[in-house]
C-alpha cells in the first residue's frame, strides 16, 4: 500500500503527502474490522483488513476530535521511521485514521531478557531518526514514551503520535527519550541525553 501510495505521488507530481487523502465517510466500508489492541498504557486500535483482493492489514485509530492543526500534521510528517499514515476519513461526528499495522510497542518489550544491549542500541537508534528528522522540521514529538515506540518483528522501529507533534522548544525530547530509556539502557545513553543539547548530536553517541 505505501509503495503505492508513492508510486502515484511520483506520477502526479507531487509529495507523498499530497496524496493522503481525506475522505467524508466511515472507514468500515473499505475496511473489515478482525480485532481491538492495546498498544501500549492507552493507545487503542482496530486492526483491520481491507476489503478486496489486497487484503492489506492496518491499525485504524478513532479520533473523538481532529483539527487542522493535527490533520497537517499526519500529512506533512513522513519518515521511515514515524508510522506511515495511509487515509484520513473524517466527518463532523467522528475521525478515523488508517495506519500501517505495528503489532506491538516498546512497553510490552520492557523487561524482556531477549532485549540485550544490542537490541537495545538499534531500537534507540531509530527513535532518534526520527526526532533527528522531526528537529529539522522545527518540530518536537511533545509525549514521547515506550507507548509511542512501535515494533515490528521484522526489526523495524517506528514512532506514532505525530498528530500531537509541536513547533521545536527547549530540549523536552531529549528529556522524554531519557525518561523512556532509564529502565532499558541505564548508562551511556541516559547520560548522553542530559547533555546532548539536540537530537541531531544525540544521533553521534554510540551505543555499542
Amino acid at each position: 500500500m505505501e509503495l503505492l501510495r508513492i508510486v502515484k505521488a511520483r506520477q502526479d507530481g507531487s509529495s507523498g503527502a499530497a496524496t493522503i487523502l481525506i475522505k467524508a465517510a466511515s472507514p468500515w466500508a473499505a475496511y473489515e474490522k478482525m480485532y481491538r489492541q492495546l498498544l501500549g498504557d492507552d493507545d487503542i486500535v482496530l486492526v483491520a483488513e481491507k476489503r478486496g483482493i489486497s487484503g492489506d492489514v492496518v491499525d485504524i485509530r478513532h479520533f473523538p476530535e481532529l483539527s487542522a492543526q493535527q490533520t497537517k500534521m499526519l500529512q506533512s510528517i513522513q519518515h521511515p521511521n514515524i508510522v506511515t499514515v495511509h487515509e484520513i476519513y473524517s466527518n463532523k461526528a467522528n475521525h478515523h485514521v488508517v495506519y500501517e499495522h505495528m503489532p506491538r510497542s516498546l512497553q510490552e518489550a520492557v523487561g524482556n531478557p531477549y532485549l540485550n544491549r544490542q537490541r537495545l542500541a538499534a531500537i534507540i537508534g531509530q527513535v532518534v531518526e526520527a526526532l533527528v528528522h522531526l528537529e529539522k522540521m522545527g518540530l518536537q514529538h511533545d509525549r514521547l514514551s515506550c507507548s509511542c515506540v512501535l515494533l515490528h518483528p521484522s526489526g523495524r522501529v517506528k514512532l506514532s503520535g505525530q498528530e500531537d507533534c509541536r513547533p521545536l522548544s527547549r530540549r523536552k525530547d531529549l528529556v522524554d527519550l531519557g525518561y523512556t530509556m532509564m529502565e532499558l539502557c541505564k548508562d551511556i545513553f541516559l547520560s548522553a541525553t542530559t547533555t546532548a543539547s539536540s537530537a541531531a548530536e544525540l544521533s553521534e553517541v554510540s551505543l555499542t
